[in-house]
C-alpha cells in the first residue's frame, strides 16, 4: 500500500508560498528581483494547482509557488506529491484568503497532498517509487490525515488488483491483516457456515 508522504520535522525543508489569483500581484511586489524575473520569464499563471519552482542564486530549489485560483478548490496539492522532486516540503504561507477560508484550504492542502499520492504499488519495485514528502505540524490532525487517506489507499488497492490475486481467500487475508493492525474485530463466515446463517 502507499506510504503516506508526510514527515514530522521540518528540517531542511522547502517551503510553499500557496497564492489566490487576486493576491498574486501583490505578493509579488514584494519578492525580489530575482523571482520577479523568474516568475514573469516563464509567464506563471496562479491558476489552480499550478505550481512553479524557485531556484536560488546557486540554482538549487529554494522555494515553490502553488497557484490557488480562487481559493476553494480541494485539489489544489493534489499532484504536488508526484511533481514536485523528490524532497521534504511544509506550506509555509496561504495569501488571499479570509482566516476561516485559509483554516479550511489548510487542512484540504494536506489532505489533498496525501491522497493524491496514491499509486497502484502492488507489481512495482519499491526503488520505482518516489514521492515528494510535506511537513505535517501538530496544528493538523495527523490522525485523521492518516486514517482518511489509508483508507482510500486500502479501497484504491483492492479495487486494482486484478481478481486472478485477489480471490474471497486473498480478500478475507488483507481484510484480517488491517483489521489486526488497527485493533478492529473481524469474523468470516465460509462454506456451509453462509447458509447456517442465512446468507445468500
Amino acid at each position: 500500500m502507499t506510504v503516506l508522504p508526510i514527515v514530522t520535522s521540518e528540517l531542511n525543508c522547502i517551503p510553499i508560498s500557496a497564492l489566490t489569483a487576486s493576491a498574486y500581484s501583490s505578493w509579488l511586489k514584494k519578492q525580489s528581483t530575482s523571482i520577479k524575473i523568474w516568475l514573469s520569464s516563464i509567464n506563471f499563471k496562479p491558476n489552480s494547482g499550478d505550481s512553479c519552482l524557485i531556484p536560488d542564486e546557486h540554482g538549487s530549489l529554494s522555494r515553490v509557488v502553488l497557484g490557488l485560483g480562487e481559493g476553494m478548490d480541494f485539489w489544489s496539492a493534489g499532484g504536488l506529491s508526484n511533481s514536485l522532486p523528490n524532497g521534504v516540503y511544509k506550506l509555509d504561507e496561504i495569501v488571499g484568503l479570509s482566516r476561516k477560508n485559509e483554516e479550511k484550504i489548510e487542512k484540504d492542502f494536506y489532505l489533498s497532498w496525501c491522497l493524491g499520492a496514491y499509486s497502484f504499488e502492488a507489481y512495482k519495485q519499491k526503488d520505482d517509487v518516489h514521492k515528494a514528502k510535506i511537513y505535517c505540524p501538530a496544528s493538523i490532525d495527523s490522525l485523521f490525515l492518516e486514517g482518511a487517506s489509508c483508507a482510500s489507499y486500502l479501497s484504491r488497492d483492492l479495487i486494482n488488483t486484478p481478481a486472478g490475486d485477489l480471490g474471497p481467500a486473498e480478500f478475507q487475508e488483507k481484510i484480517l491483516s488491517d483489521a489486526e493492525l488497527y485493533g478492529c474485530s473481524f469474523k468470516a463466515v465460509i462454506g456451509e457456515d453462509l447458509l447456517v446463517n442465512n446468507f445468500p
